[in-house]
């Protein structure tokens, strides 16, 4: 038996013909789920803004495409540029997070956030993948949750002649860099009084 095909229906493949939906349905960790009626493609962080943007606790850096073609793809939204378009037929799904993969770096770094886990991640690593420290500070907090016993608060000595930096993390740990300290109140006295003699002396001439 053959399958003939009309003259106009000559060359089109039948598994890629357009799918009718025209709904993006957006699922998961969103403010908003919802099927998104699309007449056109649109960025997929446009997609998201639609439904309401992320939740809190949205992991930003494995958002599920199903396209309508069938295949699938993974995203990571903390990375700057454009991701993917949305067209007719997709479905978007944000997963939760696993704190169980991240540690989180906060405070006087580049990029403040979650860093993926691996085996062997040491704490000057994880800053570097959080866009390395933003100041000179040589001291970070590890706080580390040790379950029924409380948090275990690590401090360590980033110096060059230290081994602060090849501490290793543990999935869920937290690593705080402080900010450059703001001048204290002595300094600005001392800076005062050097100021108000130089320019005694100066008149003084």
């Amino acid at each position: 038996m053959k399958l003939l095909l009309a003259p106009a229906l000559a060359g089109i493949v039948l598994g890629t013909l357009p799918v009718s939906s025209t709904k993006v349905v957006v699922s998961g960790a969103v403010n908003e789920p919802k099927a998104l009626s699309l007449d056109k493609p649109i960025p997929l962080r446009e997609a998201i803004h639609a439904a309401g943007g992320l939740r809190p606790d949205a992991d930003a850096m494995r958002i599920a495409v199903q396209f309508r073609e069938g295949h699938q793809s993974v995203y990571n939204a903390t990375l700057p540029g454009p991701l993917c378009l949305i067209r007719p037929g997709d479905r978007v799904d944000v997963p939760v997070r696993d704190e169980g993969k991240y540690v989180h770096v906060s405070g006087a770094v580049g990029s403040p956030g979650y860093v993926e886990f691996a085996g062997g991640l040491n704490v000057r690593e994880a800053l570097s993948r959080a866009g390395g420290m933003i100041t000179d500070a040589s001291v970070v907090k590890v706080t580390r949750n040790a379950g029924d016993a409380g948090p275990e608060i690590y401090v360590l000595n980033l110096d060059d002649d230290s081994d602060g930096g090849d501490f290793l993390v543990q999935p869920a740990d937290r690593i705080e860099v402080p900010h450059a300290r703001s001048m204290a109140a002595s300094d600005r006295e001392l800076l005062t009084i050097i100021v108000v003699g130089l320019l005694i002396l100066l008149l003084v001439k």
